[in-house]
């Protein structure tokens, strides 16, 4: 089993692999579902980058919301939310 860091900061999860720095996470390798003993449909991943943290998390089972302040939201997809800014989590 990989080892892995999962932050708790407050109602916020933070998980990095013990051999990455920062955000980034392989979530078809992390078991964080199993450690937080729910189902993956009870986690919501917030991120900025598409690839990176939003396809993987909807291909783990997770709800996504993409955080793109910068963009328009015309890129939005049927399989996560988007945001702009970060107010707009509290509408959701």
């Amino acid at each position: 089993m990989a080892k892995i860091y999962l932050f708790d900061w407050g109602d916020t999860l933070m998980v990095n692999p013990a051999h990455m720095k920062g955000k980034m996470c392989n979530w078809e390798h992390v078991a964080v579902i199993e450690t937080l003993g729910v189902d993956a449909s009870e986690v919501t991943m917030v991120g900025d980058i598409l690839h990176r943290d939003i396809e993987p998390a909807v291909e783990a089972g997770l709800n996504a919301i993409w955080y793109t302040p910068d963009a328009s939201l015309a890129e939005v997809s049927g399989d996560y939310q988007q945001i702009q800014h970060l107010s707009e989590l509290c509408d959701l």
